[in-house]
């Protein structure tokens, strides 16, 4: 039997889990063993994942915290608090290398210096959270496999990663699958490695469409409709657009449009955006639902489906909203041009209040056509993902560079 893993941070409600979940759906698991280590064993998914997947959780994560996530010179002074003089010369150095050089690949060396190999091989590892330096640092240096996969959920173009740490890490995997082709572009020309291009494809995330329109029958809105319905799903984060929405729903409401904005998810954002709401007298039209672990009966019963986003990498939610059959207004954040074609199964519209509000009045005045790209987007939804199979095989397949003989070979002093 075959092996493989998948490396995440954690089972939160996110859409990179939720994307995820649905790749364990359509995985082929006859004949293949499917382990998930999480660096945290915790989320609002942790129980959604298939009782046929082991569930692992790193054990070295707990004492990384602190020196990862912390501020250095908190981390130093602690250690010398402490007594751990050479712990914090160490940190020092590996920090301070890292940062004139440009490159993190010396921090990164120094935090994994004590953390041991995975005992498991495999023939599969796959970094599936990425770019997250962490775990593609540890897939790349500590895990054994005969097949190295990465796969990037976001625009590196919006989202700089360290340049020098990913041409060495990206070196050491197989394939790197990438969720859209413009983040594909972007990745290929912000990493300058004339290999990396013979190694990427585009992986469209699939999507469980029974089980997503089987939830949308379910509860969502209670109460009496007020105007027009507006929905919008995702984190209360700067990249997902919050700020853009509230800026074009005070425009629709000076011009006296009868609506109501409804934002599924929540997020570090979401204190600002409260008082941002009540700043601006939007209480009456703009309601923060908060996270929803069932977002699609909110998104079934809008009568437009709105994603302000300034930064994706490919947009779960405006898929599932597509696969639903809504009326879709978008940003046109990477990726967006591959899922809509403006004005015939959607509107695409630049990242400004006022064309984001115009699209969204033109539409509420418009009804006959809302139908027609209701009707186009139903028609035409799932057309981009019939390129799931051949990239399953790529997935799947075996063979590669034999990443998994170091450790043999370091034993037989090679």
């Amino acid at each position: 039997m075959k092996r493989i893993l998948f490396v995440l941070s954690s089972m939160r409600l996110g859409g990179v889990e939720k994307s995820f979940l649905a790749l364990l759906a359509s995985f082929p698991r006859e004949g293949w063993q499917v382990d998930v280590l999480l660096l945290e064993k915790t989320g609002e998914l942790l129980e959604e994942l298939p009782s046929w997947v082991r569930v692992l959780e790193a054990p070295w994560y707990e004492a990384m915290k602190r020196p990862l996530l912390a501020p250095p010179r908190q981390v130093v002074q602690q250690d010398l608090r402490m007594g751990r003089i050479k712990q914090a010369l160490t940190f020092s150095a590996g920090t301070l290398i890292s940062t004139y050089s440009s490159d993190r690949t010396f921090f990164y060396r120094m935090l994994f210096s004590g953390v041991p190999e995975l005992e498991e091989d495999y023939d599969t590892v796959v970094a599936y959270q990425g770019p997250t330096d962490i775990l593609d640092y540890y897939v790349a240096k500590k895990v054994n496999a005969r097949r190295k996969i990465g796969w990037v959920h976001f625009d590196v173009g919006s989202f700089p990663v360290n340049r020098r740490l990913y041409q060495r890490l990206y070196a050491e995997y197989d394939h790197i699958f990438v969720v859209s082709r413009q983040a594909e572009r972007h990745l290929i020309a912000t990493l300058k490695t004339p290999e990396l291009e013979k190694k990427t494809s585009v992986f469209y995330t699939p999507l469980p469409a029974e089980q997503i329109r089987r939830q949308a029958e379910e509860k969502g809105f209670s109460g009496e409709k007020q105007g027009m319905r507006l929905v919008t799903v995702g984190r209360l984060s700067e990249e997902k657009g919050p700020y853009l929405a509230l800026e074009a729903a005070a425009q629709l409401k000076k011009e006296g449009i009868a609506f109501c904005w409804y934002w599924v998810g929540d997020g570090p954002e979401r204190d600002k955006v409260e008082e941002e709401v009540r700043s601006r007298g939007l209480a009456d039209c703009f309601q923060l639902l908060g996270r929803q672990k069932n977002p699609y009966p909110f998104v079934g019963a809008s009568d437009i489906y709105i994603q302000p986003s300034l930064h994706e990498g490919f947009c779960l939610t405006l898929a599932e909203a597509k696969l639903l059959g809504r009326p879709i207004v978008t940003t046109d954040f990477t990726g967006a041009a591959e899922q809509i074609r403006s004005y015939f199964d959607g509107v695409v519209v630049r990242k400004e209040p006022r064309e984001l509000s115009s699209a969204i009045r033109m539409l509420i005045d418009n009804p006959r056509q809302r139908e027609r790209l209701s009707e186009q987007v139903s028609y035409s939804r799932m057309a981009s993902f019939v390129d799931l199979q051949r990239n399953m095989r790529e997935l799947t397949k075996t063979g590669g560079t034999n990443h998994g003989n170091k450790r043999q070979r370091r034993r037989a002093g090679v």
